[in-house]
């Protein structure tokens, strides 16, 4: 079963990609987005085609407790919360006064992904994770493109991939999103009236942006100089972290 017979939105594998340092081996690390009212058929899938052992949640308590991942007989559940208390998924009017600053909402976002303490002690605990327990995984959070899209951008950095291939994959949630924001999109027309305006906002807010990302990199550039002092003293990974990940992770 392939991940577009699986029917997960936003459900890919992120592996397969070859740096200088070798390929990151695949089946190992799959992003999505949330996994709520899953089939048998996707729990089926999850399980016995793509060996998934663990899903890592990354949404805050008031997400998962509004709307939480289905259970799958086989696979440990675990939220790892990256942005914390009072970041919850918002309502329409207010995904409508953030669709008013549009891409400086999403810029200070990312800046807080690589900043906050919540954030640097989130990805921590997911990095070493990865580490400490080598399974297949499925990570995400709410539309799967923000954090995760952040946390899978990580693991290719860590695994030596080039710049120019992680911004790609990255954008690649724009391409297997598309139905499900335009779905979005249209819910949310019929709670609250949205001016064209309002719409070319919350396109913003249902996409992610090259931009946004650079301001990761620009971010962590600026507050600890290189990705590495970024992984040590951001987010407190061991000083062999990196060799750690790829004795496991890659293959020649």
């Amino acid at each position: 079963m392939d991940e577009k017979t699986l029917d997960i939105v936003n459900f890919r594998d992120i592996g397969g990609y070859t740096g200088l340092a070798g390929m990151l081996k695949p089946n190992y690390f799959y992003r999505s987005a949330q996994l709520t009212d899953l089939t048998d058929a996707q729990k089926t899938g999850l399980v016995a085609d793509k060996k998934i052992k663990t899903i890592i949640d990354f949404r805050t308590d008031e997400e998962v407790q509004n709307t939480p991942d289905s259970d799958v007989t086989g696979i440990t559940y675990r939220q790892i919360d990256v942005l914390g208390a009072g970041s919850g998924a918002p309502s329409f009017d207010a995904m409508l006064q953030n669709a008013e600053v549009g891409q400086a909402f999403m810029l200070d976002t990312y800046a807080e992904l690589v900043l906050s303490k919540q954030a640097q002690q989130a990805y921590h605990d997911f990095l070493m994770h990865l580490i400490e327990q080598p399974e297949a995984i499925v990570f995400h959070c709410f539309a799967g493109k923000d954090r995760t899209g952040y946390a899978a951008a990580l693991i290719l950095k860590i695994a030596g991939i080039d710049n120019q291939t992680i911004l790609e994959d990255y954008l690649l949630t724009n391409d297997v999103r598309r139905a499900e924001n335009e779905r979005a999109i249209a819910e949310i027309q019929t709670h609250v009236h949205a001016t064209p305006e309002d719409l070319v906002g919350l396109q913003k807010l249902f996409e992610v942006d090259a931009s946004y990302l650079k301001q990761s990199v620009q971010t962590i550039e600026a507050s600890f100089g290189t990705f590495e002092n970024y992984l040590q003293k951001g987010l407190a990974l061991p000083a062999d972290y990196i060799q750690r990940f790829r004795d496991i992770y890659l293959e020649a």
